[in-house]
């Protein structure tokens, strides 16, 4: 079972930027049968290559790879010849990839192969593929080889495509096809967050990698092209020269630089995708059926009891003014909070201090450091908030994550208030911040820790925060 919440952090984590749509998409490919994978049609530069690489890395399985290039044939995926000084000849032939991913499966192992440039193989190369995909099978030299249904459920085929020819059609329908369009702006500057936080040209770079779009360049802008140009730019200092190294790292040809000249005149293209989309009425819906069954309840809201921005007062029937949580009163979060919890107490419903069961919810009882934001990892996937604080941090580092998509929402003198994805904060001089995060926002958590965090926030290591017992105590139900 491929859980999307998980591959969205795990893909993003590892710097894989995207968004939740194209994750859906591979964790589709990933479920599919009989063979699970798919085509990645794109331009370079899109992110196609590095795909099949994450995934990999975020599943642990070992990743087989095969650079194809222009005349790649059937046998070059089944045999590879290295040098060998042992040899008469001085070379020998080795397993190729397709025999190698085998073996590794074979092995007890999960794969991830991947046909990078699939199209500049001969023609003929894709009637080989077809009964490998649709079979685990492959007969080649008087050998046959055949995967168990173990075997196959372990491996992933992604195949990369740049429009150097067509597939057969009958090859096209043994997986499925993923589209790479050109990155949106908004990912390549998290990207470039992830790597340059702050930095003065970070807005240059995403304004170029926008020209380059309107542009039309043959070759896109990558974003590891943008990170070139930052990285030179800081090792000249007052010595950069911001014509010079856009024409080195990124266009590259005079063509193209007059190319990206031209467009400087030009508005700014339109992001939004092309294709055209399905009406779901026409087929009878008014949204697909497992969305509306995976929505979850909402619980009382910490900040709006709080007294953040508009909203003021104690949500519901519990007074959460100052609870370090809210969260649904299931056996996992019962027991995950009793990693907190000191000795027991003689009422059931308090947890050893640490939070008190209240009707359908448990109260958490204390706050937690961000630094030990691991602390509560256990409750990722229940319903509800836990409440962090960084009593480091500034004014200013609260409103440099406007960069990094966070909304200011209340602006005073005496409290910020900011919000982005299922988290919210609330900054005072005197407390530092305090922020709230949703237990199904674990995507948006971990992109902010990996990319948007001061490094100062992380950086206590405190006791947490003892909070007050509710006022309104009920026996537990």
């Amino acid at each position: 079972m491929i859980d999307v919440r998980e591959l969205y952090v795990g893909l993003n984590g590892r710097g894989y930027i995207c968004d939740p749509p194209f994750v859906a998409k591979v964790a589709a490919a990933l479920g599919s049968r009989p063979q699970a994978g798919a085509f990645l049609f794109g331009g370079p530069g899109t992110g196609k290559t590095l795909l099949p690489e994450t995934i990999a890395a975020v599943t642990g399985a070992v990743l087989v790879f095969q650079q194809c290039f222009p005349g790649t044939r059937e046998e070059d995926l089944m045999v590879r010849m290295v040098p060998d000084d042992a040899a008469r000849s001085g070379i020998r032939a080795v397993d190729g990839v397709i025999p190698e991913a085998m073996e590794q499966l074979r092995a007890g192992l999960s794969v991830v192969l991947c046909l990078d440039e699939f199209d500049k193989t001969r023609p003929s190369a894709d009637a080989f593929l077809l009964d490998f995909l649709q079979n685990g099978r492959v007969r080649f030299a008087g050998r046959s080889i055949m995967l168990s249904e173990d075997e196959r459920r372990r491996l992933a085929v992604f195949v990369t495509m740049n429009d150097e020819r067509d597939l057969s059609e009958v090859l096209l329908r043994r997986l499925s096809k993923i589209d790479f369009d050109l990155l949106p702006s908004t990912v390549v500057r998290q990207a470039l967050l992830l790597t340059h936080p702050d930095h003065p040209l970070l807005d240059a770079c995403v304004t170029l990698y926008r020209r380059c779009m309107a542009a039309r360049l043959p070759k896109p802008c990558t974003i590891q092209e943008l990170r070139q140009v930052i990285d030179a730019a800081d090792l000249l200092g007052r010595y950069a020269d911001w014509d010079a190294l856009v024409y080195q790292f990124v266009t590259k040809t005079p063509e193209q630089h007059s190319l990206l000249i031209a467009a400087e005149s030009i508005p700014l293209p339109n992001e939004k995708s092309s294709r055209p989309e399905l009406g779901l009425a026409a087929y009878g819906m008014a949204a697909l059926p497992a969305v509306a069954a995976h929505r979850k309840p909402k619980l009382p809201q910490l900040a709006e009891a709080r007294g953040w921005g508009r909203a003021t007062g104690e949500a519901g029937d519990v007074d959460t003014a100052k609870a370090g949580g809210i969260v649904a009163a299931t056996d996992v979060a019962y027991d995950a909070l009793l990693d907190w919890a000191g000795p027991p107490q003689p009422d059931p419903a308090s947890i050893g201090g640490a939070g008190h069961v209240s009707g359908e919810v448990i109260i958490v009882g204390r706050t937690l450091p961000l630094a030990r934001h691991a602390d509560m990892a256990k409750l990722w996937g229940e319903t509800g908030e836990i409440a962090f604080t960084a009593t480091a941090a500034t004014f200013s580092e609260v409103m440099a994550l406007r960069t990094a998509g966070w909304k200011v929402v209340s602006y005073a003198e005496d409290r910020l208030v900011a919000k982005v994805d299922g988290m919210m904060l609330s900054w005072t001089r005197e407390e530092g911040v305090e922020m709230i995060v949703a237990l199904d926002a674990r995507a948006a958590f971990d992109i902010f820790l990996n990319g948007a965090c001061p490094p100062g926030w992380l950086a206590e290591a405190s006791e947490p925060t003892p909070i007050s017992k509710p006022r309104r105590q009920r026996s537990a139900a």
